[in-house]
């Protein structure tokens, strides 16, 4: 399998470089060394005296004048790591048919974007749209729908330990938006899109000191403070509650008093940090056209996300953001050959048993994998005539 950055889209690294020298920033990362092997990168320049080369497991070696040092990599994380994610397209060659989830998690993220699939809800001169789906199956859509004022059922409504106090509610089916004292929140499935809101949001919260994660491409990091202050794009409060944004939210927290500062719309999960993440994912990447190819997948403690479909395989991207070893089950609907893993420590190949395929996925697994169509797949024979038309 070819060497490629992973997923180039959401992470850049030119703003640690200046000319093909990186700053040391860089350092402070704590999961820089699996990203850079994983994407080809097996050596980097400090400065001209200076060049570090990757070995794997966090371990790298450096080089000053000639010489030689074995350490590993510094345990004090940068403060301020964020990005502004571009959309991330799974490149397939199919363009027609029919829109599908390119998850192993059920879809639900609202979305403040015009698209032109999945069910559209209508609120004031707004559109925001949900792609329900299940894993790997096709969008279901429907006609916009306006949402209509409702009845206010209580005076506040509550995300875990956050209380907002409601002004107006409006619904259709499951669908919920409380217009609060801090902004409007569309609501689905625990997954609530705050937007209309000041700059600056102050959360009352019962917590004096807090346990909370932070997530570094591509893992969490767990801390516990009395007070922060840092900018990043997920942060989990307590493993119970999410705020996430494809842009740069700056979190500060003292005295029992969370301020959130974001000048874009961000989401607030009620969910651990593997919620959290789908959360991110799905909202920077565009549903591609496919057919549904997967009978069932199981998958753990990790994230699997389409990268692509050509007319001889079927490649995904498989992350553990999560400090707990996992393993993934996939069981195709098309006739397979064998699925082939990448990692940072090399490639192998694994065959199915009884049809199913179990990947290893470790705690902090930056993974690709890519099944190969046996000749009588019947997707295989879909995608060829797509090709010929």
């Amino acid at each position: 399998m070819e060497k490629s950055f992973v997923f180039n889209e959401w992470f850049n690294y030119e703003k640690f470089k200046i000319g093909d020298v990186y700053k040391k920033e860089i350092l402070n990362i704590p999961s820089f060394p699996a990203i850079a092997n994983n994407n080809g990168i097996y050596d980097i320049n400090i400065d001209k005296d200076v060049k570090l080369t990757w070995l794997c497991c966090n371990i790298y070696q450096l080089k000053i004048n000639g010489g030689g040092l074995l350490s590993k990599i510094p345990e004090k994380p940068i403060n301020n790591l964020f990005f502004n994610y571009k959309i991330y397209n799974p490149n397939t060659t199919i363009n027609n048919g029919y829109i599908i989830n390119p998850f192993g998690f059920v879809s639900y993220a609202p979305i403040l974007n015009e698209l032109s699939y999945g069910s559209c809800y209508s609120y004031k001169d707004k559109k925001i749209f949900v792609r329900v789906s299940d894993p790997f199956s096709i969008v279901k859509s429907q006609e916009c729908l306006e949402v209509k004022r409702a009845q206010v059922k209580n005076n506040y409504y509550s995300i875990g330990p956050l209380q907002f106090n409601v002004i107006e509610r409006f619904s259709s089916g499951k669908i919920n938006i409380y217009e609060t004292n801090v902004g409007t929140l569309f609501t689905n499935n625990d997954i609530a899109l705050l937007f209309d809101h000041d700059n600056e949001v102050f959360l009352k919260i019962p917590y004096h000191d807090i346990s909370y994660h932070i997530l570094y491409p591509f893992k969490f990091f767990k801390f516990h403070s009395r007070k922060l202050d840092f900018k990043t794009n997920a942060f989990v409060l307590n493993s119970e509650i999410g705020f996430v944004s494809n842009y740069e939210i700056e979190i500060k927290f003292e005295s029992g008093i969370l301020n959130i500062n974001s000048k874009k719309p961000f989401y607030i999960v009620k969910g651990g940090i593997l919620r959290s993440f789908n959360v991110l994912m799905e909202i920077n990447t565009s549903f591609p056209y496919g057919y549904e190819f997967i009978n069932n997948i199981r998958s753990g403690y990790s994230s699997v996300v389409l990268r692509g479909i050509t007319n001889k395989t079927i490649e995904f991207e498989i992350f553990n953001v999560s400090d707990h070893n996992s393993i993934i089950e996939i069981l195709p609907k098309t006739r397979t050959e064998k699925i082939e893993i990448c990692s940072h420590l090399g490639c192998y190949d694994i065959l199915d048993s009884s049809g199913i395929y179990r990947i290893p996925s470790p705690s902090g697994c930056y993974c690709k994998a890519k099944i190969y169509l046996s000749h009588e797949s019947s997707i295989k024979n879909k995608l060829l005539s797509n090709l010929k038309g």
